[in-house]
């Protein structure tokens, strides 16, 4: 019968051991089966809090994290893959169900692993040494300046058509647009007038409006009404981007693609020039590499994604990274269009990234309860252990039941 292990690979800096060590007591509490870490203890400061550990010498002229990702993709090297079918877990993977066992019966063609927060092409400027984080922050911050200046503008409009005039006014133009057949002869004259091009002002009652500016005055001249530029053109002019309703974001002109969210092809070309694989479509949906199923069967994947992850650490246009590698290996192993594991098994939280709700009958959610989740493990991209954040402490409450 074959038996069933978690592992994980850590080495080096301390906050990645205590990380570890906070999804130890996660894994522990939930899960039954074997839990092993393989590490370079000569890197190590402190305490690994575990008994069943693999430790593994790395050359020395690789720095820690360069060093953890040899580990991690040379994993096959160090296990017992005849007897064992295991689960590979990043450090900052907290387990928070009882049946997170249950991932060992998901099936996979060679090796398994679930889907990643974003599609490839949202990776790009986080795999590669390229400029692209930054232009789209300027982007951020021309965007912000723009939105901030219009309510700035906004603001100071409301304050001078909210005078007791302004607001008498504003009712009695909406009284005539909502409420036509009580109103009909002042609409007849409003609407006379508007159009006759002979006529330069418009009169109603005591109110005059300046067809030229649109402005509307009171009997001593002073301007009381007077119309300000809708928000989406007015940031749209001073941006040139587009604002998409739908979606509630800000977009190229030629596009729809986020103007504050970094995206880019870099890493696609990058594969292609390196590799001579095409990623297509641009949006392919990448896995992520924070939590895998393997086996024997698993072994030429592995290696090869060891061996062209060793090959970029010296690519200064590739950062320290083995996602965009294991996108590459995919790609070689004509397993793009392979079904990836439920997510519910590496539920990602981006604290930058989404907004998370949770409801103890509903579950997690990242759009507003549309559609909610209740994962087997879940894995926490920034503020890890931050019990100033609502969601961590929501999590903590998991080991503490």
């Amino acid at each position: 019968m074959i038996k069933t292990a978690f592992v994980y690979v850590v080495c080096g800096d301390n906050k990645h051991i205590e990380t570890l060590n906070v999804s130890l007591q996660y894994l522990k509490k939930f899960s039954t089966s074997e839990i092993i870490v393989i590490t370079d203890s000569s890197r190590n400061n402190i305490t690994i809090n575990h008994n069943i550990i693999i430790d593994i010498k790395t050359d020395e002229r690789l720095n820690h994290h360069q060093a953890s990702i040899y580990l991690k993709t040379s994993i096959h090297r160090y296990l017992n893959l005849n007897e064992y079918l295991y689960c590979y877990i990043d450090t900052d993977v907290l387990a928070i169900s009882d049946d997170i066992d249950l991932i060992f019966k998901e099936k996979f063609d060679i090796i398994g692993f679930c889907p990643d927060n974003i599609s490839i092409d949202y990776f790009s400027p986080y795999a590669m040494n390229c400029n692209c984080i930054d232009i789209y922050q300027k982007q951020k911050e021309q965007l912000d300046h723009s939105i901030h200046e219009y309510w700035k503008l906004h603001k100071q409009w409301e304050k001078e058509t909210n005078t007791p005039e302004g607001k008498q006014l504003k009712q009695k133009l909406n009284n005539i647009k909502t409420q036509k057949l009580k109103n009909i002869l002042s609409l007849i004259s409003f609407t006379f007038q508007n159009t006759m091009p002979f006529l330069s002002t418009i009169h109603i009652g005591k109110y005059k409006q300046d067809k030229k500016n649109r402005a509307w005055y009171n009997s001593k001249g002073e301007k009381i009404l007077f119309p300000i530029e809708k928000y989406e053109n007015y940031v749209s002019c001073k941006t040139g981007y587009k604002y998409q309703a739908e979606g509630n974001y800000w977009s190229f002109l030629n596009s729809k693609f986020d103007v504050t969210k970094p995206r880019c092809t870099h890493l696609h070309e990058a594969i292609a020039n390196l590799f001579a694989l095409k990623i297509n479509p641009e949006n392919w949906q990448h896995p992520n590499g924070g939590v895998f199923l393997f086996n024997e069967s698993s072994v030429k994947f592995l290696e090869h994604w060891h061996q062209i992850t060793l090959e970029i650490f010296d690519k200064p246009a590739w950062k320290t990274r083995d996602q965009g590698t294991l996108a590459s290996t995919i790609w070689k192993f004509n397993l793009q269009k392979n079904n990836l594991l439920p997510d519910k098994y590496n539920y990602i939280i981006d604290y930058f990234c989404d907004d998370i709700k949770y409801d103890t009958k509903r579950g997690f959610s990242k759009n507003n309860f549309k559609t909610a989740i209740h994962p087997k493990m879940i894995h926490v991209f920034h503020r890890f252990g931050d019990t100033n954040w609502d969601i961590w402490n929501t999590i903590k409450s998991f080991i503490e039941q």
